[in-house]
């Protein structure tokens, strides 16, 4: 992709649109109507996340958004890649592709939940799509304050009490002769720690002259080989699978060691996560009520969490929800030997000390193999 320097306002007025006073609503309406007359927007993106670790890190790259109303995956069609990247994501409204420049090979996506995974991967998380669409759904109230050049909408959102949520909100700055975004920032607090995301557009271009090679013709298609995409099954963690649980000795939030060898006749679940896990954070009830449920006919039930910079809020979490399984302290190694690279995930071994059951993320098929091990 080229990048595209400079402003260019193709059927867009420059002059400056009037104050609204603090009616979000009227502002909302209005910057809907100048995006449902954009047929592209290409611009870089600088992203900027801060997480609830105290980390930040921060991408840029091209972005380019092809509104689509027809879209029943995303409402857009997108193009991006990050610099310094090989890596290039592409959605054209009926397939995807993740494109490696330097390897000149592309893989063909055509099953709609991996097609949603671009999002996530590489340049996907340039995306912004309050660009082509502003969302105001599950907005509990608005705020709206202005200067000469620029209209700063703050839309809230309900604290998610269950998971100590709180603060969570979402600010679009929008610009005044244009009417379209020029940064997002999504907001939230989790047990005293910030996650928030920057998002900045930059050097745009407005519904240049549409072609639509870029999306229906791109030219890797001629001149690099194409892969097939990696199957779930050929995931590295699954290679424990029906083989003897690595061991491990590892520390309790309370400061006790457990080793794995104390695992011998029972029927043990790892759950995999860490504080800042969303999926492993709304999983955690159904995991204790498996524990509860099952604890009297042998089951035990061990968390593992990796992030030592973290233990903190896990140890606040942990009181707070009442887990009573108990958490472990992860380990280099045992993040190796469990060929950790997602999460949450959870291993069910058996009484006899072998791995009968591995999954990312929460399934009901977790319940069905405890039931079947535990019956053994």
């Amino acid at each position: 992709m080229k990048r595209f320097i400079g402003l260019l306002l193709v059927g867009f007025g420059a002059s400056l649109h009037p104050l609204w006073g603090q009616d979000a609503h009227q502002l909302i309406r209005a910057v809907r109507q100048k995006q449902a007359l954009l047929n592209q927007i290409t611009c870089s993106i600088n992203r900027i996340d801060t997480l609830v670790t105290g980390q930040v890190r921060q991408f840029r790259g091209q972005l380019v958004l092809r509104p689509d109303p027809t879209d029943r995956l995303f409402g857009f069609w997108f193009r991006a890649k990050q610099d310094g990247q090989a890596d290039e994501v592409l959605y054209n409204g009926h397939v995807g592709y993740k494109v490696n420049d330097k390897e000149k090979t592309y893989i063909l996506l055509t099953d709609s939940t991996q097609i949603r995974t671009l999002r996530y991967q590489s340049g996907g998380r340039l995306i912004i799509p309050d660009l082509v669409k502003l969302d105001t759904t599950k907005v509990i109230r608005f705020t709206l304050r202005q200067d000469q050049h620029t209209y700063y909408l703050t839309m809230h959102y309900e604290d998610i009490k269950r998971y100590d949520v709180v603060n969570r909100y979402k600010t679009v700055q929008i610009n005044r002769a244009t009417l379209l975004p020029t940064s997002v920032r999504e907001h939230q607090e989790t047990l005293d720690k910030v996650q928030d995301l920057f998002y900045q557009v930059q050097s745009v271009t407005i519904n240049p002259s549409r072609v639509d090679s870029l999306f229906h013709e791109p030219s890797f298609l001629g001149t690099y080989q194409q892969q097939l995409p990696l199957l779930p099954e050929s995931k590295p963690v699954l290679g424990l699978m029906g083989q003897p649980a690595p061991s491990f000795r590892l520390a309790s939030l309370g400061g006790d060691s457990l080793a794995s060898s104390t695992f011998s006749g029972k029927v043990v679940l790892l759950d995999f996560w860490e504080v800042w896990c969303g999926p492993c954070l709304a999983s955690m009830p159904k995991v204790a009520h498996l524990y509860h449920k099952y604890a009297a006919q042998g089951l035990s039930v061990y968390g593992i969490t990796h992030e030592v910079g973290q233990l903190d809020a896990v140890r606040r979490l942990v009181a707070k929800r009442s887990i009573d399984f108990l958490t472990l302290i992860g380990t280099d190694q045992v993040r190796l030997d469990y060929k950790l690279a997602a999460i949450p995930l959870y291993v069910l071994i058996d009484r006899g000390g072998k791995i009968r059951y591995i999954g990312e993320g929460f399934s009901e098929k977790i319940e069905e193999s405890i039931q079947h091990l535990l019956a053994q």
